[in-house]
């Protein structure tokens, strides 16, 4: 192959790291090498120059130049052939191709790709290219979350989930353990009837990760109701605030019928202004709110208004 000449006018000493794991040459006689590797067949060599086409490291970005030196590194080269099997995905240069695509995956999982095995296993779950088969899911995810790929061990578990509890509890606790939020709040939820106390472990989790409404709407809930943790209306209204700020039309619900009928917390303003947020998703919030307004005057009315109008706004 000729190279253009514009390929070595571009300065190699600035060229980034490659995320597959290869590390792109730091200068230009290095790169010359790489050149002539590739071009004499060296496998590793051709992945390397189709990484660079891809993001541009050597020239403009070119995915047709990238397809071609993956193709010929594909014979063998595990990263080479989950690249192309990508390519086929995005149909960014070849045709959108999903059975092609999993071709390429398949080739590259049965080499110990992790990448190409979780890719591999959700073709397998959605049907993409393949006949929709769960239990070669499973086979590919596993493989994959045994080599600690995170969203692997997320996904297993989540397909576990109604299938196996066990399996399902120890691929997520395994994810969220290393930090996936999306995991520990499955785990929240899994553990949610078993008396609360693992979902409070988990959704405070959670929220140190830096929280989500939905584990806080939760939360707030297991201490409205004292499953697992003593019940602390003070402790539910907190929790579910948080979620209620960030939107969640259920919390915001909680909310007001929380300050419209638990006694110690009563506040007719507070409750309006929360069904009136939680209305804007949920129908029965607007029927709470229009029948708690019948036993307001204006002035608490409007006061509600304000308050809400401020809270939008982030100003309280």
């Amino acid at each position: 192959m000729k190279f253009r000449g514009s390929i070595w006018a571009v300065s190699v000493a600035t060229l980034g790291t490659c995320a597959m794991g290869c590390t792109p040459e730091s200068n230009p006689d290095q790169l010359t090498t790489t050149v002539e590797a590739a071009e004499q067949g060296t496998e590793d060599a051709q992945y390397k120059l189709g990484y660079r086409f891809v993001h541009g490291d050597i020239t403009e970005q070119d995915f047709a130049e990238a397809t071609k030196w993956f193709t010929e590194a594909a014979e063998g080269d595990a990263d080479a052939q989950y690249e192309l099997g990508d390519r086929y995905v995005r149909g960014d240069v070849v045709a959108q191709d999903f059975a092609e695509a999993a071709r390429w995956f398949r080739k590259a999982a049965e080499q110990g790709s992790a990448n190409a095995q979780y890719r591999l296993g959700w073709m397998y779950v959605d049907g993409d290219g393949v006949e929709t088969d769960v239990a070669k899911a499973i086979r590919w995810y596993t493989a994959a979350a045994e080599q600690g790929h995170m969203d692997a061990q997320l996904k297993l578990g989540m397909l576990y989930v109604g299938r196996n509890k066990e399996e399902a509890v120890r691929w997520l606790t395994t994810a969220a353990e290393v930090g996936d939020a999306a995991a520990a709040l499955r785990l929240g939820a899994l553990h949610y009837y078993d008396g609360g106390s693992e979902s409070v472990k988990w959704f405070i989790k959670v929220d140190e990760q830096g929280g989500r409404a939905e584990a806080q709407l939760l939360l707030g809930h297991l201490y409205l109701g004292g499953a697992g943790v003593e019940k602390d209306v003070e402790e539910a209204i907190i929790w579910l605030t948080g979620g209620a700020v960030q939107d969640n039309s259920r919390a915001q619900f909680t909310l007001g019928f929380l300050y419209a009928h638990e006694g110690e917390v009563r506040d007719l303003v507070q409750a309006y202004m929360w069904f009136d947020m939680a209305a804007e998703a949920l129908s029965y919030a607007k029927l709470a709110r229009d029948a708690l307004e019948e036993k307001m005057s204006k002035d608490e009315v409007a006061a509600a208004k304000r308050r809400e109008a401020a809270l939008k706004a982030r100003e309280i």
